[in-house]
């Protein structure tokens, strides 16, 4: 069995724009990351943000949580037919969006958790000029 890893940014499949993904979603440790699940992690992600995100990030979503909880690293698209499946069955769909900063709100607020507020708040300030 491969030895585990210690770091998010140590898991195969975690680049850059994963890691900030994570963070928006508050994981910030593997043992964060252990306990999830990709379908609820993918829904998550564009309720907290607000933008409608390529299926394939659940595929990514998927080998992340099987590398934290197995040691093994798995490349994303090994998960893809188990996610077209998910999607064929209804169980994986893209949601509405509403506001952003609306969503993002009441998810911090729901959560007691206001840096998850401020954290996506602060990724998403490159778009501000379209929210208005």
């Amino acid at each position: 069995m491969p030895a585990k890893k210690e770091n998010l940014k140590d898991l195969k499949n975690v680049g850059k724009a994963t890691f900030r993904d994570l963070n928006i979603l508050g994981i910030t440790s593997i043992d964060d990351l252990v306990h999830q699940d990709p379908t609820e992690l993918f829904k998550r992600l564009e309720r907290l943000t607000g933008t409608r995100h390529d299926v394939c990030m659940w595929d990514v979503f998927a080998a992340i949580i099987h590398e934290a909880k197995t040691g093994e690293p798995t490349s994303w698209w090994a998960w893809t037919a188990q996610r077209k499946n998910l999607q064929r069955a209804g169980k994986l769909t893209h949601l509405k969006t509403k506001s952003k900063i609306k969503i993002l709100k009441s998810y911090a607020d729901m959560q007691n958790r206001p840096q998850i507020f401020f954290r996506a708040v602060c990724s998403l300030i490159v778009e501000l000029p379209q929210l208005v």
